[in-house]
């Protein structure tokens, strides 16, 4: 079975552009083709075909086959992460992969990774490269690391240092003095976020640790024409000894054109006492659906002579422990 699109564009009816060619599946099971729209059928009043090449003998087709829920997306179109046809392997693609050969077999289109198993051969496995799949493009993040004082920030109480230890890396905010300690954020356009992060520590590295919940310190917003701030979290004097990142999501009257965002510490012993420290604040988009990436390929199983120990394991992913 061919796919094909035809653009308005088109000369005539026979310019259809072939997308993919769709072998018969080795059983009954339902299979998922996703194909990605070369720029010519990416225009208005485009045209998607299905059809049945003509058999090349008087036997005919003994099969019969069906087409269920066709998706346009419109992210089709966006550069693959990593992709490869193995003709030839692009070497910068893939970590290892004990037990194949690169090769014709299988009834591959080309070259393909063959793991050709056998008594006693050792488990066989892929691994590509690592892949960020954090970022998109597109999509909008805020963040400071305060390596140099920021620009029209409300800090009080704190200097630029590494007193406290590293937080996240380089120097990070460290609130020791005297009076108050207290740290906002310009006011920001926050209706595309859903999360505020940072990283976070008090009594770390050479710092004086608190003493009791008074020394706790809060986290809160505030959004323009609102009096009241809404208190995101309460950071526990005893819990940040060692930095750590602290995560609050954005509830939904803190997603405005106009809104800002503290930390205040309501009691402390005074200069040099009850130390904390911010490194290293983010802002990041509203969570995306479930699904954000595809892993797409190609399998064929049983394909050689020793079959008995056949045995896959689904794709898998590896992710940093790094924050």
């Amino acid at each position: 079975m061919v796919s094909y699109c035809l653009s308005a564009n088109a000369n005539t009816s026979d310019d259809w552009i072939t997308l993919e060619k769709i072998r018969a599946p080795t059983n009954s099971s339902t299979v998922i083709h996703l194909v990605p729209l070369p720029h010519s059928c990416r225009s208005e009043a485009v045209r998607l075909r299905w059809s049945q090449e003509t058999p090349h003998g008087p036997e005919g087709y003994e099969s019969c086959w069906g087409l269920d829920n066709v998706l346009l997306v419109n992210s089709a179109h966006r550069v693959p992460l990593i992709e490869d046809n193995l003709d030839p392997l692009d070497t910068a693609n893939w970590l290892f992969f004990p037990g194949a050969s690169i090769k014709h077999a299988c009834q591959s289109e080309g070259n393909a990774l063959y793991f050709h198993g056998g008594e006693g051969a050792a488990h066989s496995l892929a691994s590509t490269r690592d892949i960020d799949l954090h970022r998109e493009e597109g999509r909008s993040y805020w963040e400071e690391d305060f390596e140099t004082p920021p620009l029209n920030w409300d800090i009080e109480g704190a200097m630029y240092g590494t007193k406290c230890g590293e937080i996240e890396s380089g120097a990070a905010l460290v609130f020791e003095k005297e009076g108050r300690r207290r740290v906002c954020t310009p006011y920001l356009d926050t209706t595309s976020y859903g999360n505020l992060r940072f990283h976070f520590t008090m009594g770390g590295g050479d710092c004086d640790p608190g003493e009791s919940h008074d020394n706790d310190v809060v986290l809160f917003g505030r959004s323009e024409g609102r009096r009241e701030r809404v208190v995101l979290d309460t950071l526990p004097y005893s819990s940040y000894r060692t930095p750590a990142v602290v995560s609050a999501a954005l509830p939904s009257e803190l997603q405005t054109p106009v809104t800002q965002f503290c930390l205040e510490q309501q009691s402390h012993g005074g200069a040099n006492r009850h130390v904390w420290a911010v490194d290293f604040m983010q802002l990041l988009p509203v969570l995306p659906g479930t699904h954000t990436h595809v892993a797409q390929f190609s399998i064929n199983l049983g394909c050689g002579s020793y079959q008995p120990a056949n045995r896959y394991d689904t794709l898998s992913s590896h992710q940093s422990n790094e924050i």
